[in-house]
């Protein structure tokens, strides 16, 4: 069986009412480790893309549940298989026009320890909806690029809380 064909029919998975059934698929996905990187390459492309038919063209928010599923679990697969490719794809999508784009962007970049992690949390400052970097929301591990995105994201918490917002 051509691994591209079972990759994409386990994406499919994904939105599947049934979590244990979601997460059985990943962790398959997760097993067959490099070679299904092309294929999750592939979907998250045809999802960042503002064309992309499951976000609305003028907000540029999946209207579609399905596809950011998707593209939030084939992200998440990326990391965990090989960090050094999902970075540039993890520093694009903190920029996505959908906000729960940016939020498991940042979410998958403090995790994973990369160098690029405490730059990118710092742009998340300035970030218009709070949702995306809710310090809560991005509880770190006790690293030292950690402890630099924690304290990005606690002047962050300090500056909405100051303008009368809570997160």
């Amino acid at each position: 069986i051509e691994t591209d064909l079972v990759v994409n029919k386990l994406f499919r998975v994904f939105v599947d009412p049934d979590r244990a059934v979601r997460a059985r698929a990943y962790q398959i996905l997760k097993r067959l480790g490099k070679r299904s990187l092309r294929s999750i390459r592939v979907a998250i492309d045809e999802r960042k893309a503002v064309t992309c038919a499951g976000r609305d063209p003028s907000s540029g928010i999946f209207q579609q549940e399905s596809d950011w599923y998707i593209l939030r679990n084939c992200v998440g697969l990326l990391t965990e298989i090989d960090v050094s490719v999902a970075e540039p794809y993890l520093t694009e999508l903190t920029g996505d026009r959908d906000h729960r784009v940016r939020k498991e962007a940042l979410q998958l970049l403090v995790r994973s320890g990369l160098p690029s992690a405490p730059l990118l949390t710092k742009r998340a400052l300035k970030d218009p909806k709070d949702e995306a970097v809710s310090y809560t929301h991005l509880r770190a591990h006790e690293t030292v690029t950690d402890l630099v995105c924690r304290f990005l994201l606690a002047t962050k918490h300090q500056q909405t809380t100051q303008r009368g917002i809570t997160t």
